[in-house]
């Protein structure tokens, strides 16, 4: 009793934490508790990297060269469900329509459906936008210039309206998603140092990097503020930098008030000096960082890619990623089929059951319930306040009701929140081995910093 008596005293007199919030300050709670949890994840010795799989494009019909989202999920995630009892953790699709017939306003509720679903089951949604060229009405990689990207911006003009109209059309898509409390991990221009897609790097440009920061820093604004959109997580995409002319990965950063996670995306066997390079130059910017794409080269997209060695150049290059997400399989008449999915590919199990790897069955609860963040964050002050009792830190966190509690190993002792009381509960040789109430969680939330 006095040695408990003394761990809240110090936890007690311990100075407050603080919160990690997104960039939209306005951000609702699912959102604040899905960032923390991200945020936390570099932290972790296990269970600190969440498995990700592209699904597909915003397309009616599947053919040769596309496939649906919902044909994307049956082939992609079932099949691995069925294989190893796990459900990949992140879901991702593209808003971009790629059939040119497609017309604004777009109706998204095919491409929400499976995300929904995923998100229903406990798992985590991302969506990119490929967007139509506002000058020419043609696919993402059009790079025909009607006018610098500050075109866009200007009030009343034909490029301004359909950049609006392709805005509007995506907000409504997102907005379906938040009505059912959906966190959207949204990644819109991506790769925009690469000189490939409309919005790319434009080495004729001399107000480029301006433009393209201008046009981000709008496009968050409006969605967050205009359409209220406050389930969103904003991530910056990159290409590691492949030649002296391309800006590097941080050159065309929107800046912190924009940006909630920054990523770069790898079509490669292992990572070279570019993606350490890339890796190093976005993890200093200081927010949550992912690998936002990635597939196996040209020549290893037959399905006999082994994607346990994604997971070893990552230990040993990049530990620091939280989340990779794989691309979906596709054809061409160019290439032929390409399989590029990790249900396509060997060794999909061991990745999956892998401990660093996060599943929707080991995805913590509090990744999308502010009120278990706090737990957390109290769970961990404790355990820096005072590891004679609370020890190894990081311990994994488990709901089992009434209790949401960590097991330490090192000292044998339970730390415990109750849903029937609100309070605090310890068990194990720090309490006499006595299941003990230590006091109501608010007070001890309030001082520790940790009531977001």
């Amino acid at each position: 009793m006095i040695r408990i008596a003394r761990l809240i005293f110090l936890v007690l007199m311990s100075s407050p934490a603080t919160a990690v919030m997104p960039s939209n300050a306005n951000a609702n709670l699912p959102t604040r508790a899905l960032y923390s949890y991200l945020a936390s994840l570099p932290q972790q010795t296990e269970a600190k990297l969440i498995s990700g799989q592209h699904l597909g494009l915003t397309t009616t019909s599947v053919s040769a060269s596309n496939m649906t989202v919902a044909f994307g999920y049956d082939h992609f995630i079932t099949p691995l469900v069925r294989l190893t009892g796990r459900h990949i953790g992140i879901v991702g699709a593209d808003y971009g329509p790629i059939d040119l017939k497609v017309t604004f306003p777009i109706d998204y509720t095919a491409v929400n459906a499976p995300l929904l679903q995923h998100w229903k089951d406990g798992g985590l949604v991302t969506v990119m936008y490929s967007a139509r060229n506002p000058w020419s009405g043609a696919n993402a990689n059009d790079r025909t210039f009607g006018g610098p990207l500050s075109d866009l911006l200007k009030s009343g003009t034909a490029a301004n309206m359909a950049w609006l109209d392709q805005l509007d059309s995506v907000a409504a898509g997102l907005q379906a998603l938040k009505a059912e409390g959906v966190v959207v991990l949204f990644r819109p221009l991506h790769e925009m140092n690469g000189a490939w897609f409309w919005w790319g790097y434009n080495p004729n440009s001399s107000t480029y990097a301006a433009d393209i920061v201008a046009l981000w820093q709008h496009m968050h604004d409006y969605f967050s503020k205009t359409k209220n959109l406050d389930n969103l997580l904003w991530v910056y995409n990159t290409t590691p930098k492949s030649s002296a002319s391309i800006p590097d990965e941080a050159a065309l950063y929107p800046g912190d008030a924009y940006v909630d996670i920054v990523s770069f995306d790898h079509y490669a066997a292992t990572f070279d000096s570019r993606v350490v390079g890339a890796y190093s130059t976005l993890r200093a910017l200081g927010k949550p960082i992912a690998l936002a794409e990635f597939g196996p080269p040209l020549d290893q997209r037959l399905g006999t890619f082994d994607y346990t060695q994604l997971l070893s150049e990552i230990r040993s290059k990049t530990p620091d990623l939280v989340y990779f997400q794989v691309w979906s399989d596709f054809g061409s008449t160019k290439n032929g089929f390409a399989w590029l999915s990790l249900a396509s590919n060997i060794n999909a199990d061991k990745v999956l059951t892998d401990p660093m790897v996060v599943t929707v069955e080991n995805l913590p609860a509090s990744a999308r319930n502010l009120s278990l963040v706090n737990h957390d964050c109290l769970f961990n002050w404790a355990e820096r306040t005072y590891s004679k009792y609370f020890a190894p830190e990081g311990a994994l966190s488990t709901r089992r009701e009434p209790y949401y509690y960590r097991y330490y190993s090192g000292t044998a002792n339970y730390l415990a929140t109750s849903t029937v009381d609100d309070h605090v509960w310890v068990l194990g040789p720090g309490s006499g081995n006595s299941l003990l109430d230590v006091g109501p969680i608010a007070g001890f939330l309030t001082t520790a910093g940790c009531s977001f």
